[in-house]
């Protein structure tokens, strides 16, 4: 039925909308939320009387919820199937019904029928509930829901689940049961030999069974199910036997098993593993039982606990640190932290004093069985031996000599000697022969040969690389020109001390301007000692650039391994002028004759005297270029780039892989004589 069926007259309305509300109202109470258990699928709905042409208000059509037993959910489009009006929703739903049932949710929602008569009540019976609908423009017309109740009738099932039939049951045991029902079950009665021992409202059901209440033997486990309507159900009785007198075992002996061994024998005779130590001893290994308890034989209650003891080997500590203390000190503290005093040597030492430890076994901190045995060694001082002769070595031979025989290079000095070749060792401290401690420092003065005459005329450019340290080295010409070391690393050489270059990016750089002694004109003489340690390609000892990168832009330069005639299979040193000459195209090259030797130093020079360029190794001629006509028109090219030793910035991959000392650039070709002068002479400051 609909409380608005057909237009009426606004009073009308208004009551009929009045007493909507009123019923609306009285059958809204808040209930509690039921849990769903019958989904609803649908009712035939009555269709609606045809609305008249001046309807404008909602029409409520009727609904009806049929052959209702439990908690039904039905949708809010349900509701509204048999409703016109214009976009309808749902306002509101009655909490309660006219019989006392109950609306729950919000779309969708449940209707549960009141409760039921007591039984055997089978007749079915009616209830009604409420709606309000509202269309877009606020208006809202109350719907009617007849719902049909029918009586609960049908019988709950229930099963006990556990214990299993025929188990045996001991101490405090749960007894479950499993129910069902077509509405719900409230509740479930427990009984042991039919006498009710407890009961539980709540799913899964369950209750606890002191089975020490009942003697040993044959017991039956039953249960009730009742549903809200109180119809009843019985589970079938089963059977199980109680026994809550233990048996006795014997505790097996696990007394040097191993742990897993013995909890393994433990179980097997029906016995619990108990609690479980550990003791360090020093006969059973690790991880094997020493002791137990009860001790094996006894005769105990089976389930009982067995308690082990476990080996976790020898007691073990760490060893303490003696080093450097006195032999009793080194005893004391071994004994104190449990060991004992195991082997003790003795050795020399430049760096322990007499009779404290040099070195002990196991180390400090070693992680050793308590009562083995920590040797030392003792310190018998520092050793003697008799100092090597390097009198007339070279200065590495020298060296050598002194660190193979046990001792420190010392103190390296110069001096200028008219008998001792240059680069040989005058004398040494102390004398060869004398007792010393090895380790200790042997200082030597090397001969610089003898006294140096003045520099050749025209030196513009001098560098000895004598400097303690630093990254400059210092021109000892008048031009004062010194240079900057990138990367290159001083070590001793020829005289003196020299820079060691990589081959990969070391050099030294002098920078130069317009107009300096650097530019050369007409003669040019460049010198320097050389030591490869390795040579492929090309290898620049000097070069002084034009100022801009590209092969072969050069004003003059001095190769140690000249790249140019790789492919005839001369690997030789060479030296280069770029001349003024509009008749020559390419850099004016004069070379040595065979490669120089590695790890050995070489002497190696190129002169210019503005018409023949000569090459020259250890003071020896052994390359002349051809003669070049119209001395007039040679002059060697000048520009303001850098000068460079050991690499070049004019091409790539050009630097030295060696040692390169006693640096000199003059702006005159020099004499034979006087490039040997030079060879056999130290740059001096």
């Amino acid at each position: 039925m609909s409380l608005n069926r057909r237009p009426i007259e606004p009073s009308a309305r208004g009551i009929v909308k009045l007493a909507a509300s009123l019923l609306l109202g009285v059958l809204t109470i808040v209930m509690p939320m039921q849990a769903q258990t019958q989904t609803f699928l649908g009712p035939v709905c009555a269709v609606p009387p045809t609305p008249q042409a001046n309807d404008t208000w909602p029409q409520a059509g009727p609904d009806s919820l049929e052959n209702v037993a439990g908690p039904t959910t039905f949708a809010g489009a349900f509701l509204l199937a048999n409703d016109r009006g214009t976009n309808l929703s749902i306002a509101r739903v009655a909490t309660t019904s006219s019989a006392g049932g109950t609306i729950t949710g919000s779309d969708p929602y449940t209707y549960t029928p009141p409760p039921p008569p007591p039984p055997p009540a089978t007749a079915a019976t009616s209830d009604v509930f409420t709606y309000e609908i509202r269309d877009t423009l606020g208006q809202t017309a109350v719907g009617i829901v007849k719902v049909g109740v029918i009586p609960d009738i049908v019988n709950p099932s229930v099963n006990i689940s556990a214990p299993a039939a025929d188990s045996t049951v001991s101490g405090i045991v749960t007894i479950e049961a499993a129910a069902s029902d077509n509405v719900g079950v409230t509740r479930v009665q427990f009984f042991v030999d039919d006498i009710e021992i407890g009961n539980d409202i709540v799913a899964p059901f369950s209750i606890s069974w002191d089975t020490r209440t009942v003697a040993d033997g044959l017991h039956t486990v039953s249960a009730l199910a009742r549903d809200a309507a109180g119809n009843p159900g019985a589970s079938p009785a089963v059977g199980v036997h109680v026994i809550n007198t233990a048996p006795t075992v014997s505790v097996p002996s696990v007394v040097n098993l191993t742990q897993a061994a013995a909890q393994t024998a433990i179980t097997a005779a029906s016995l619990t593993v108990g609690t479980v130590t550990s003791s360090s001893s020093t006969t059973v290994p690790a991880g094997q039982v020493i002791s137990q308890n009860p001790t094996g034989g006894v005769s105990v209650v089976s389930g009982s606990a067995v308690a082990l003891v476990v080996s976790t080997g020898p007691a073990m500590a760490a060893v303490p640190g003696i080093v450097a203390l006195t032999q009793a000190a080194a005893q004391s503290a071994i004994t104190a932290a449990g060991f004992s005093v195991g082997v003790v040597t003795s050795a020399n030492s430049a760096t322990v004093a007499a009779g404290s430890v040099i070195s002990q076994s196991p180390t400090a901190g070693t992680s050793a069985v308590v009562g083995s045995a920590v040797g030392f060694v003792l310190s018998l001082g520092p050793a003697s031996a008799a100092v090597p002769d390097v009198v007339g070595k070279t200065q590495a031979a020298a060296q050598s000599a002194i660190t193979g025989a046990g001792f420190a290079v010392g103190a390296i000095a110069s001096a200028n000697s008219a008998t001792v070749a240059a680069g040989l060792v005058i004398s040494q401290n102390p004398t060869a022969g004398t007792s010393a401690l090895l380790g200790s420092s042997i200082g030597f003065t090397v001969s610089l040969g003898p006294v140096s005459a003045p520099p050749a005329n025209g030196l513009v450019l001098a560098l000895g690389f004598d400097e303690a340290s630093g990254t400059v080295a210092i021109d000892s010409s008048a031009s004062a020109k010194n240079g900057a070391i990138r990367q290159a690393v001083r070590v001793p050489g020829r005289f003196g001390g020299a820079l060691k270059f990589d081959g990969f990016d070391d050099w030294v750089t002098v920078t130069d301007t317009t107009a300096s002694p650097l530019d050369l004109s007409t003669g040019m003489t460049l010198e320097a000692w050389v030591n490869p340690s390795s040579m492929s390609g090309w290898e620049c000892v000097l070069m002084k650039e034009r100022g801009i990168v590209g092969e072969g832009l050069l004003s003059y330069a001095l190769y140690a391994h000249d790249g140019a005639p790789l492919a005839l299979g001369q690997a030789v040193p060479a030296g280069y002028v770029r001349l003024n000459n509009a008749t020559l195209t390419s850099d004016k090259a004069v070379r040595g004759t065979t490669k120089l030797p590695l790890n050995t130093w070489t002497h190696i020079a190129t002169t210019y005297d503005g018409i023949v360029q000569k090459f020259y190794v250890n003071g020896v001629l052994v390359g002349t270029a051809n003669p070049i006509v119209a001395p007039s028109l040679n002059t060697i090219v000048q520009s303001n780039g850098a000068l460079r030793i050991g690499g070049d910035a004019s091409s790539t991959g050009e630097f030295f892989n060696g040692l390169i000392d006693e640096v000199r650039v003059y702006n005159r070709a020099l004499s034979v004589g006087e490039i040997t002068t030079d060879m056999n002479t130290a740059v001096v400051r």
